[in-house]
């Protein structure tokens, strides 16, 4: 038996997987336990890394009045585990 998922995985999450009693049967018409199973997957492997920022990297002329700033990082982080601090 396949279980075909639409999509990806998230990173670090526990998953379980619930099969009700009954709904498997073998050729000697014996019945499946209900089950439960449960598995994590994988946490990224590597740091994340800046792709971009706005301003960019050295950018000159920014306007005294800029409210907002961008990090475009390789993945998505949680940003409450995650301090970044402007210094001037």
């Amino acid at each position: 038996m396949t279980l075909n998922i639409s999509e990806s995985l998230a990173f670090g999450t526990v998953y379980e997987l619930y099969i009700t009693a009954g709904v498997v049967q073998d050729k000697y018409d014996n019945e499946n336990e209900e089950e439960i199973l449960r598995f994590r997957t994988n946490y990224v492997n590597s740091n994340p890394m800046v792709i971009s920022t706005s301003p960019s990297n050295g950018q000159t002329g920014v306007s005294v009045n800029k409210t907002e700033i961008y990090v475009t990082l390789s993945y998505l982080i949680s940003t409450y585990y995650h301090n970044m601090r402007l210094t001037g």
